[in-house]
């Protein structure tokens, strides 16, 4: 079954951010995950794009 996640982060831990940038892939991998886009400019197409999980 396909899941797709979008994420939007603040870090206030660079370093903290960067050792689980450096896990994120083994675990995607394991799974069969892949990236489909990662990084860049984006355009919001519905909404104003400031809707965040609480």
């Amino acid at each position: 079954m396909p899941a797709y996640f979008i994420v939007d982060v603040d870090v206030h831990n660079p370093a903290g951010m960067r050792e689980y940038l450096e896990r994120v892939p083994g675990t995607l991998t394991k799974y069969g995950g892949r990236y489909i886009v990662r990084g860049g400019q984006f355009e919001v197409v519905e909404g104003d794009g400031s809707q965040r999980a609480s």
